[in-house]
C-alpha cells in the first residue's frame, strides 16, 4: 500500500463489499475525502544517515464482527515508512 495510513480504514470497510449499507458507503466517503485532502502530502527521504525500524502489533479476537485477530507491521527507513501489511486471521481453536 502506497498509503499506510489508509490501509487499516480501507481493510475494515472491505469487509461489507459483498453487503453494503448506509453506514458503510458513509465511512467510504470519508475515506474519499481524507484522500482528497492529504493528496498533496508525501515522504521525503533525507540524505542522513538510513535507519531502519521495524514494529508490530496484533489484536487477538477483537472483532465482534467476524470472530478474527488482526496482525500488522509497519517498517520505516529513516523516518518514513517504506512498507505495510496488516491482515485478518482465521480463528485457530487448540
Amino acid at each position: 500500500c502506497t498509503r499506510p495510513d489508509v490501509a487499516y480504514a480501507l481493510s475494515m470497510t472491505s469487509r461489507y463489499q459483498a453487503c453494503t449499507e448506509k453506514a458503510h458507503w458513509s465511512m467510504v466517503k470519508t475515506i474519499l475525502k481524507y484522500l482528497k485532502r492529504t493528496k498533496d502530502m508525501f515522504l521525503i527521504y533525507g540524505g542522513g544517515e538510513l535507519i531502519l525500524e521495524g514494529y508490530s502489533d496484533a489484536s487477538f479476537q477483537s472483532d465482534d464482527d467476524d470472530v478474527k485477530s488482526q496482525s500488522g507491521f509497519v517498517f520505516k527507513l529513516t523516518g518514513g515508512c517504506v512498507v505495510s501489511f496488516t491482515t485478518r486471521l482465521a480463528l485457530c481453536e487448540l
